[in-house]
């Protein structure tokens, strides 16, 4: 019997509790409707549920109070030591007089992190608290902490510590954490910003464990190809690939798979709709393959790849020869193959004589422009307003090669006045 009044005695006293918090709440609520910031009712014996909508309110509402809003944070985090948002929300009132308390505000910032580890949430709040502030190097770890467990935001995270952090050396030592994935991403983000010199300090770390398959080398490479530098690309490729011969097309007889659509190899990322690439092991020139596009007859597509890039000698003259073979192209907007010198300088293509034809050797002689040492061969068709602009039927390239020419006098002597 006693033990049964016991617990009615809890029950009506939980209940009490529960009515009074809920009545406070209430009380809160309306007179927040009202007021930026509102002290809360508790905490009492047994804490309030105001206490935490108050923190909120004053954390969001600091700057029309910062005094009373940082008495109400402080007050929230005796109580809930636990809670993120307290700690931030005192470092944020604090950032603006940071020189007179740094303390303060590092250990606000620390305490706000380390009660919620890994949240990225919350280490991106710290790292822009402490940016406010001008505690670079603070934010510096905060950042470095962000980026840690999501490799694409190093981007974000080198493109903020960058205004202060100019020495690309410095910038990756306190920013990128050392793992593969992440200096990918750096070196994603040196190539995407013309950065040469942040490319070249990735490049320096990791350049010994690097293959032809790895993201970060061909990114790399591309930089190099950004940037002009055709011969350091050149040699780098043929380090690592016993296959290349300088001055021929990579895989020009595709006896190998295309490889990643990046540096030197076939490119066919951004093929349209309407269109299947492949290598044929049935059909070709030579074996044991030939490249296939495959035209679905549903699309007025525009092509533009596959394509591949050729460091050629500026100046010298060239032939190219290879070799081709179509089956029912179904439009007169056909495919053609376009040669360009990257840079500028000349264009020219070549077109299919036909809809169908079997095996037929083509080729063009060239000469690159003083200003180009990089060729673009590539795969063209254009969209047509004609009734037939729906391609369809099959295309295959076979035995694509770079022949050497002698410089003829006139050429000889017009280079020699340049």
């Amino acid at each position: 019997m006693r033990s049964k009044l016991l617990i009615l005695i809890a029950l009506i006293v939980g209940l009490a509790v529960v009515a009074s918090d809920y009545f406070e709440l209430r009380r809160f609520n309306d007179v927040a409707e009202e007021r930026p910031i509102v002290s809360p009712v508790g905490p009492s014996a047994f804490d309030t549920w105001s206490l935490h909508p108050a923190a909120r309110q004053a954390a969001r509402n600091w700057a029309s109070d910062p005094d009373h809003a940082k008495d109400v944070l402080a007050e929230a985090a005796t109580h809930y030591p636990l809670e993120a948002l307290h700690w931030l929300g005192q470092a944020r009132i604090g950032a603006g007089h940071a020189t007179e308390n740094r303390a303060r505000l590092t250990a606000d910032l620390n305490a706000g992190v380390a009660v919620q580890p890994g949240n990225p949430a919350i280490q991106w709040q710290a790292a822009q608290i402490a940016l406010h502030a001008g505690e670079f190097e603070l934010s510096e770890r905060f950042l470095k902490l962000w980026a840690q467990s999501n490799p694409r935001e190093i981007g974000q995270a080198l493109f903020i510590a960058r205004r202060w952090l100019r020495n690309p050396d410095q910038l990756l030592d306190r920013i990128v954490p050392d793992s593969d994935a992440h200096w990918a991403a750096a070196m994603d983000f040196a190539f995407r910003q013309r950065e040469r010199g942040l490319a070249e300090a990735v490049w320096r770390r990791v350049e010994q464990n690097q293959n032809l398959e790895s993201p970060l080398f061909l990114t790399y490479l591309d930089s190099l190809l950004q940037a002009g530098e055709v011969r350091s690309a050149t040699r780098l490729w043929a380090s690592k690939d016993p296959r290349y011969q300088t001055g021929q097309i990579l895989n020009g007889s595709f006896s190998w798979e295309l490889g990643p659509s990046q540096g030197l190899n076939w490119r066919t990322r951004g093929l349209p709709e309407g269109v299947r690439l492949s290598r044929d092991f049935d059909e070709f020139m030579a074996p044991p393959a030939s490249l296939l596009l495959d035209f679905q007859g549903s699309h007025n597509l525009q092509l533009r790849v596959p394509s591949i890039r050729i460091p050629l000698q500026p100046g010298q003259r060239y032939a190219l020869r290879g070799a081709w073979q179509a089956q029912g192209l179904t439009t007169r907007a056909r495919p053609y193959i376009r040669l360009r010198a990257v840079g500028g300088g000349f264009a020219e293509r070549i077109d299919v004589p036909s809809a169908q034809f079997s095996w037929t050797e083509f080729s063009t002689t060239f000469t690159m422009p003083v200003e180009s040492a990089l060729l673009e061969l590539s795969l063209g068709r254009d969209t047509t307003q004609a009734f037939d602009r729906y391609i369809g039927g099959r295309l295959w390239l076979d035995e694509l090669v770079i022949e050497t020419l002698p410089i003829t006098p006139e050429l000889a002597q017009s280079r020699s006045r340049e």
